[in-house]
């Protein structure tokens, strides 16, 4: 899986794609409200630091299609609400955030011998099968990293990954 950085770098890159082709404003809502979109999946994590095994607890439903979908669906609802502060199609740029953080967890997650949860259940509930490859992009850092003074050492493979494609995305929407 990768780190809140490599997600919240891949969230910003697609959304400076999205601005022009869903003629978005680039407000500082937008930024924010991407950043915090590409991480939503990994609130399961809440359950890791409640105490629950993270094996049975992260990467579960949050990070599934369906679930992801109903929760977009209901983001788009409210969007049309009156009053509400943003539009539409700011929400959709979010939604497309929300959606890539399976995927990205997908490239930066290897299946384990002996560990048959391992991977992202892309369509749960309607299937058990978790999907990862065989030799992801980055080896993302450890939990246990955090807390230490080489997080930013750890970090370095996915901040060159994910960084140089968040500035390829931004140059192309720049572009568009």
């Amino acid at each position: 899986m990768a780190s809140p950085v490599g997600h919240a770098l891949i969230g910003v890159g697609l959304a400076a794609l999205s601005v022009p082709l869903l003629g978005v404003a680039p407000d500082p809502t937008l930024w924010i409200g991407a950043v915090i979109a590409s991480g939503v999946p990994d609130l399961d994590l809440v359950g890791v630091l409640l105490g629950f095994k993270r094996e049975r607890v992260h990467r579960k439903a949050t990070h599934s299609f369906f679930f992801l979908g109903v929760l977009a669906g209901l983001a788009l609802w409210v969007s049309r609400w009156p009053g509400m502060p943003f539009g539409t199609n700011a929400v959709w740029v979010w939604v497309i955030d929300l959606l890539a953080h399976p995927l990205v967890d997908t490239l930066t997650t290897t299946g384990r011998p002996g560990q048959p949860d391992w991977g992202i259940p892309l369509f749960w509930p309607f299937s058990s099968r978790r999907y990862c490859v065989a030799r992801p992009l980055v080896q993302p850092p450890s939990l246990d990293s955090y807390a230490s003074k080489s997080l930013w050492r750890a970090l370095w493979p996915e901040l060159a990954i994910f960084g140089s494609t968040c500035l390829s995305m931004i140059v192309l929407g720049s572009l568009l």
